[in-house]
């Protein structure tokens, strides 16, 4: 069984690179370039009965922003969610949102992928409590 990535940022490079990566590691891959795509492809697979096991999101995205996803994330389902940030600055904003703060500035496979990396400080993935996987 393949997990299966929704990744969704509004820039074609970095979702092209993250598709990269992770099919060539056995993931399955769905993209969305903005908010209401990534909103819609999650509502597509729940009505599909296939689990989305990984939301890899941009947090500034026009339209729907990252924050908006998330929050409808949560309110229906604890899939873990990777949040991508071009700021510094926005780790402080979602200390407590229960996620994994990537710098897209800084991002590379081995950091994208921790059973490959040991974490460290600019690293964190806090799945919700509850998921089984």
């Amino acid at each position: 069984m393949s997990y299966k990535i929704l990744v969704a940022d509004d820039e074609a490079e970095i979702r092209d690179l993250l598709h990269l990566y992770l099919e060539k590691d056995g993931y399955e891959v769905v993209e969305a370039a903005d908010g209401a795509q990534a909103l819609s492809a999650l509502q597509e697979a729940s009505l599909q009965k296939e689990d989305i096991d990984l939301v890899i999101l941009d947090i500034m995205m026009p339209g729907i922003d990252g924050y908006r996803v998330l929050r409808n994330i949560r309110e229906n389902s604890n899939i873990p969610v990777i949040m991508l940030s071009a700021k510094s600055g926005d780790a402080d904003k979602i200390l407590g949102l229960d996620l994994m703060i990537i710098s897209r500035n800084r991002f590379s496979r081995s950091r994208l992928l921790p059973e490959s990396t040991p974490i460290s400080e600019d690293f964190m993935l806090s799945v919700p409590a509850g998921r089984n996987r």
